[in-house]
């Protein structure tokens, strides 16, 4: 703040110099040419002091955006050694077929930073047309331990599973795995009058399909992907993507949402004969809930579709 008081007034000095200055020789010589000469002069000053105060602010939110990324890396730092691990990478991919059925490939790399971990959790929550044809496994990609998958809860709408690993991984092992959950037929809607038929029952708020993810410990890189079929048309009212405080259901980080934006964290591109959402996030934010989402067809451009794939 002090930089910019001098600054402000180190700015209208130099324009009362000139103007002092020029207005003394117009005065003794009476040329009305060296009036022009100080009014360009004084134009051509003004339009330097922006160019230069528009650099300096910029150089400013761009320290202060790393002064502010270098706290949260602290402080997720921190947090990793209370909990005792971190997630250097979650990437969790979701590929949808065109009948509704899924298959979601999450891809964990971690650190045990104090003390032995047994187990991580993990939870699938689907409240719109409820989970049907389930299954999961997990395989090791690198890790001492051997690893295994529990189901423990399963419900209409929710599943929760624990991965365990025996021995337990010691302070300071990394390991990394890979778990694949499949999902029948007609667990993911896929047209506009499916999500409006579930916000009338009560079971859906938003007239859109997402995929989400609530951050709850220490994460270094979250990716989100969301593969659906190239000519499946979708839409959004908005961007493709958000961030919700304290889960799905709650209200935007503004902060963190305009951040993503200038990051140009979100991309969508087509791969092969899938379209893919891309959500890619560096040290995310506990309690904020990253969202991919999209505005399904109608049922009429979905059957049109599937005509068109027989």
């Amino acid at each position: 703040m002090v930089r910019n008081i001098y600054r402000s007034w180190f700015e209208a000095i130099g324009i009362g110099i000139i103007l002092l200055v020029g207005g003394t020789i117009w005065s003794q010589t009476g040329d009305h040419h060296v009036l022009g000469y100080i009014i360009l002069f004084s134009v051509c000053y003004l339009f330097f002091l922006l160019f230069w105060n528009e650099r300096k602010n910029r150089e400013q939110a761009q320290q202060s955006l790393k002064q502010s990324s270098e706290r949260h890396i602290r402080a997720i730092e921190s947090l990793a050694r209370d909990i005792g691990h971190k997630d250097y990478l979650y990437e969790s991919e979701s590929n949808i077929c065109i009948d509704g059925t899924a298959v979601i490939t999450r891809k964990i790399a971690l650190e045990v930073i104090k003390g032995m971990m047994s187990s991580q959790e993990f939870l699938h929550y689907s409240p719109i047309a409820g989970i049907r044809g389930y299954g999961v496994k997990v395989s090791k990609t690198m890790c001492k331990s051997d690893i295994s998958v529990d189901v423990v809860e399963k419900t209409s709408t929710t599943v929760r599973f624990v991965v365990k690993f025996f021995p337990p991984l010691d302070e300071g092992e990394k390991a990394s795995y890979t778990i694949r959950e499949e999902f029948g037929k007609g667990t993911y809607p896929m047209t506009a009058e499916e999500i409006f038929n579930y916000m009338k029952t009560g079971k859906w708020l938003s007239p859109y399909v997402d995929k989400s993810f609530l951050v709850r410990h220490p994460v270094r890189k979250l990716i989100l992907s969301v593969l659906l079929p190239k000519n499946y048309k979708i839409t959004t009212t908005e961007d493709f993507f958000d961030v919700k405080k304290g889960g799905f259901y709650g209200s935007r980080s503004s902060q963190e949402y305009e951040l993503l934006r200038k990051r140009k964290c979100f991309s969508r591109e087509v791969v092969g004969d899938k379209q893919r959402l891309k959500l890619s996030v560096d040290n995310p934010k506990i309690g904020l809930a990253y969202v991919i989402r999209w505005d399904p067809p109608s049922k009429k451009e979905y059957e049109r579709l599937l005509h068109a794939c027989k």
